[in-house]
């Protein structure tokens, strides 16, 4: 170890190894504990009193004073090393032991052994001593604490032969090889891999029936994820087509819902659904529109749901008549809901843009978003509704506000002045003229969006980008 390669010796580089280590946990890792034990050394100071093991630094946090422990150690060089620590035999049972006993005295969650030395065959041959080195690693290992060898370049021109240290054989290990414990009651109980997908697999995969729950009470849960749909396999199991055309119709008729266990795949948790079914419907030529089938609806287990605390005193309520004047309004602009009418706009927009560049156009056609209302219709179907249910509930004097603005307006007049001003100034620009005279990044970034959403044109997140897209709409 201390000999000299290339003007170093392999223990000075080991010293500076640990010091860049203590200084890289400072920085990264501040709760990680370092010990250093040398070993090997004529002195020894251990808990156990073994001989030759000597514990430079004990299990703790890196700080300011062992970076400079170890600086000083460098600076002295290894001659004043030798003279204050000497030099002698080692056991490397002494050692393993001495780790294992730092360790002991700390809670820590991963615990890792490395071993640097440049000497293969520390103990000159003794079978003894490598037997009991041995035995001492595998306590280790048994314990959870990972043992790893840094070997360094040996003195002279021979190679290391970690092979002395530890038996590695190279030889892939089959999963009947590869075994997993588990402490209980103080004894370790021993499972192969296949023996822990059992344990994990709480049942196979598939539907489990607990009973049956009518669908005016199932219909009141709330939303956990998005639903999934099953449709019976005759060529996986046979007669399924029947039993499940049987159970659809009975739970169309009686208007009741499957409550189960669903299990979609191995080793994976059970999940509480319920069986939405769905009819099939066709059009006026016999073609099949809506298949038929059950919908896997999610439902949500009791810790699953949050406690919602309750509406402020004082709150006022709406008056009866007020609730008659909105439910008449909200039936008028009732209609039969269907997610086929619903195209997703963001989808719609990039598969326009697709085709666009695909066929070389220079622009993309703009698809309707008809997820945003249509006023125009809203207002033709409940426009007398909609005027009687804001006449009753902001009479003269009285105007629409969220919650959020009556807290600014309280807190003081000049939040909705503001507000008020950049609406104006906003209403008030004209854009088409600002973009002829060369003068749309002076906007902001609000009225410019404001164009985008009259226009129909996609709004991107960057001022930039927003201004040379109305610039291409434009044809600037």
């Amino acid at each position: 170890m201390f000999e000299e390669v290339d003007g170093d010796t392999a223990f000075m580089q080991c010293i500076k190894a640990a010091k860049s280590t203590m200084l890289n946990k400072i920085t990264s890792s501040p709760k990680d504990l370092v010990g250093i034990i040398l070993f090997g050394t004529d002195k020894d100071s251990n808990p156990n009193r073994f001989k030759n093991v000597y514990v430079l630094q004990d299990l703790e946090s890196p700080g300011a004073e062992s970076v400079l422990k170890l600086e000083k150690l460098i600076a002295d060089g290894p001659e004043k090393f030798k003279q204050k620590y000497g030099h002698g035999s080692v056991n490397m049972a002494d050692v393993l032991w001495t780790c294992a006993l730092m360790f002991s005295k700390s809670r820590a969650g991963q615990r890792r052994v490395l071993v640097l030395t440049n000497q293969d065959d520390p103990h000159k041959g003794s079978g003894d001593l490598d037997d009991k080195a041995v035995v001492k690693a595998k306590d280790l290992l048994q314990s959870g604490i990972e043992l790893d060898l840094v070997h360094l370049k040996p003195p002279g021109d021979k190679k290391f032969r970690p092979q002395i240290l530890y038996k590695d054989s190279a030889e892939a290990l089959m999963p009947g090889d590869i075994s997993k414990t588990q402490e209980y009651g103080g004894r370790k109980a021993h499972f192969d891999i296949c023996e822990v997908k059992q344990i994990k697999a709480m049942a196979p995969p598939g539907l489990l029936l607990l009973g049956f729950k009518p669908l005016s009470y199932l219909e009141k849960q709330p939303h956990v994820r998005p639903s999934n749909f099953v449709y019976p396999d005759e060529g996986s199991v046979r007669g399924s087509t029947r039993l499940f055309a049987a159970l659809l119709q009975s739970c169309l008729r009686h208007r009741v819902a499957p409550v189960c266990f669903w299990i979609s795949r191995a080793a994976q948790a059970p999940k509480l659904v319920y069986l939405l079914a769905q009819e099939e419907e066709r059009d006026p030529h016999g073609l099949q529109m809506v298949p038929p089938g059950f919908h896997v609806v999610q439902l949500p287990f009791s810790d699953d749901r949050r406690r919602l605390q309750s509406l402020q005193e004082g709150t006022k309520k709406a008056t009866p008549g007020l609730i008659a004047l909105a439910r008449e309004m909200v039936e008028k602009l009732r209609f039969t809901y269907h997610p086929d009418n619903f195209e997703n706009p963001e989808l719609q927009g990039f598969w326009s843009c697709l085709e666009a560049l695909a066929l070389d156009r220079d622009d993309a056609e703009h698809p309707k978003d008809y997820t945003r209302p249509d006023h125009e219709k809203m207002k033709a179907k409940a426009g007398e509704e909609m005027d009687a249910f804001l006449e009753a509930a902001f009479p003269d004097g009285c105007t629409a506000t969220t919650a959020g603005s009556r807290k600014r307006a309280q807190a003081g007049e000049g939040g909705p002045a503001k507000k008020a001003r950049s609406e104006n100034q906003g209403s008030d620009v004209d854009v088409r003229e600002e973009a002829k005279r060369g003068k749309l990044a002076s906007l902001t970034v609000s009225v410019l969006r404001d164009f985008c959403k009259q226009e129909g044109l996609r709004c991107p997140s960057k001022k930039a980008e927003i201004v040379d897209c109305i610039k291409k709409h434009l044809k600037l």
